[in-house]
Order: C-alpha cells, then sequence, then structure tokens
C-alpha cells in the first residue's frame, strides 16, 4: 500500500496543484479504512472552503478590489469557523462508535453461555473472611 507521502509526491511531480494532493490525501487515508467515507467528504470540501479563499482572495487582490490583511484576516474567519466544524464531526463519529460498541457489548452480554450447569449441581455456601483461605493464613486487609 502506498503512503500518504508517495501519493502526494505522485501529485506534486505530474503537475498537481493543492486540489489534487489534497484528494491524493483523502484517497490515502479512505484506502487505509483510517476514516469513513462521510468524514473524508466533509474534510475535502473543508480544504477546499480554504484552497477556495486563498484562490479567489489571490484573483482579488491582482485586480487591486483587496489588499492582502483583508484576504488573512478573511482566512482567519474561515480557519475559525472550520475548526469548531472538524471537533463536531469527529465527536459525532465517536458516538457513533461508542454507541456501536456498547451494542455490540450489550448483544455480548445477552447471549446464553455454551456451558451450562449440570441438573445435579449444588450451589456453593457462602462464604465469609473467617472461613475463606487466604495465603499463608494471614487475614485480607481492607
Amino acid at each position: 500500500m502506498a503512503d500518504l507521502k508517495q501519493l502526494a509526491g505522485q501529485a506534486a511531480h505530474q503537475g498537481a496543484g493543492p486540489i489534487a494532493v489534497i484528494v491524493a490525501e483523502i484517497q490515502f487515508l479512505h484506502m487505509a479504512e483510517q476514516i469513513p467515507t462521510d468524514v473524508c467528504v466533509m474534510e475535502f470540501f473543508l480544504s477546499i472552503l480554504s484552497v477556495a479563499v486563498i484562490a479567489a482572495g489571490g484573483v482579488l487582490i491582482m485586480r487591486g478590489e483587496l489588499n492582502t490583511v483583508d484576504l488573512i484576516t478573511f482566512s482567519l474567519y474561515i480557519t475559525t469557523f472550520v475548526n469548531p466544524v472538524r471537533k463536531l464531526a469527529n465527536f459525532s463519529e465517536l458516538l457513533a462508535n461508542g454507541t456501536a460498541g456498547f451494542s455490540r457489548f450489550l448483544e455480548l452480554m445477552r447471549t446464553e453461555p455454551a456451558m451450562k450447569d449440570a441438573p445435579d449441581a449444588v450451589e456453593p455456601e457462602r462464604m465469609d473472611r473467617k472461613n475463606s483461605i487466604t495465603p499463608l493464613n494471614r487475614p485480607i486487609a481492607l
């Protein structure tokens, strides 16, 4: 399996722009099955948002309709907007994984054991501290 640096290097070597490098990174993460597809799509669009802002800002700066301070400010606004969205998406993924794991745990706990007690099995009597066996006959310290 190719790693992230190889995929990004291939995309950059082929003369692709930053969008192709981002797509290569997302494809790698999807191939490695580290993140689900919906998170890949969300990450792609959030990354494209930053690229689009910088590209559109560059065009407006070349036309003289925008200065660099405004572009940097708007880019920081985008970053401020995107980070909580990423955190929310990560939380929702963790919640879904936790819910699925808990349902599998409940399913496992509800299964009947394959080994059953014999019909003539005797219930053990209740043991207290005085009758319990301890190593070297020392009492248990609580």
